[in-house]
């Protein structure tokens, strides 16, 4: 007679959900923020409800395959290279398992700023922190807007969250 195997225990977890308005007014959110990023948390928050975040995101998210299908040639002139591809197109640059990742592209730029400083040394220094975004502007006008507003609702919408963590710590 064949001894069955113990299964391996799965634990499971709950994602903590906050609703926008709540961050938006200042309420309490100590609980949730216990919840999400406590000993017992899976470190994630959920927010619900973001105004405007569906309309923006489906203006942005087609422009991804517009970029994706340019011509190599054309995707190249996007490609920095001195900044690690931290900005700009980047295909088969990251490594997965140690060999090149050609299972997606990606297109990085800074979210919150288009030059996040003037001083050209630390534009050298430091390309993966301070190069400019770089845009595919001739061929696909609609990204840099598209991209930037959608960055900046993600961006002010973690900043309330980072308060809440704040007053939770206090």
């Amino acid at each position: 007679m064949s001894q069955e195997q113990a299964q391996p225990a799965i634990r499971t977890a709950n994602v903590s959900v906050v609703d926008y308005a709540t961050l938006a007014q200042g309420g309490d959110c100590g609980a949730l923020i216990e919840a999400a990023f406590g000993p017992d948390g899976l470190g994630i928050l959920a927010v619900a409800n973001v105004p405007d975040i569906e309309a923006r995101r489906a203006r942005c998210l087609p422009l991804a395959f517009k970029v994706a299908t340019l011509s190599d040639e054309v995707k190249q002139k996007y490609e920095l290279g001195s900044a690690y591809y931290s900005f700009g197109w980047s295909h088969g640059k990251e490594s997965l398992q140690g060999k090149p990742d050609f299972s997606k592209g990606s297109y990085y730029n800074n979210p919150r700023t288009n030059r996040p400083t003037e001083d050209e040394h630390l534009m050298t220094t430091f390309p993966t922190m301070y190069h400019p975004n770089i845009w595919p502007t001739d061929e696909v006008p609609d990204l840099e807007p598209a991209f930037m507003s959608l960055g900046q609702l993600i961006i002010d919408t973690g900043l309330l969250v980072a308060k809440q963590c704040d007053a939770y710590v206090e």
